[in-house]
């Protein structure tokens, strides 16, 4: 009986942390979904393999997390298709071109967050922050200093090309800015 108590305690518990942190996911007629497929290929790392398939349209709802989905795909092979799909495996569909507009912005939030501290100009002396090789297997050295380097063009928003003050004719170097010090 005692067990049966303690089994019914850390039920209720489980339930209160899960219900503090779920998001009901709802869908509409007409939403566009990429739906999550599981793919094993022989010989294949499932990592690197494609997860998520579509965009598929949803048809209906079945239930409060079961949706009738059809692909929009119509080849010789495979006709539309319509699947009852569970709202675990489904997310939001957006356009290519939306989603990496959404994949930068959240990079520029990260990194305005972390490397954006300091704006470098083209001229600007810096160095170039490198770990030094260990001498031994499990030794860990400090973080070294290096330079200076003159900034001499820039890549994009968070590479620059950087030139040894010294021979400043002889290489060119992409540098990240988060390894380049004022």
């Amino acid at each position: 009986m005692l067990a049966r108590l303690s089994i019914l305690q850390a039920q209720s518990k489980d339930k209160e942390r899960y219900d503090k942190k779920h998001q009901d996911v709802t869908y509409k007629e007409g939403d566009l979904v990429w739906v999550f497929t599981p793919v094993r290929t022989v010989g294949l790392s499932e990592k690197l393999l494609k997860r998520y398939f579509g965009p598929y349209r949803v048809i209906r709802k079945i239930s409060s997390v079961n949706y009738q989905v059809e692909g929009l795909t119509n080849t010789r092979r495979r006709r539309k298709t319509q699947d009852i799909v569970h709202v675990v495996r489904m997310k939001p569909y957006h356009d290519p071109e939306v989603q990496e507009h959404i994949a930068q912005e959240r990079m520029k939030k990260y990194y305005n967050k972390y490397y954006y501290d300091f704006k470098y100009n083209i001229g600007d002396l810096i160095a170039i922050w490198t770990p030094i090789r260990k001498i031994r297997r499990y030794e860990k050295l400090p973080i070294s200093n290096f330079g200076p380097y003159i900034i001499s063009g820039k890549v994009s928003e968070l590479n620059y090309l950087v030139t040894p003050k010294d021979e400043p004719n002889i290489d060119q170097y992409d540098v990240h800015i988060s390894r380049m010090k004022p």
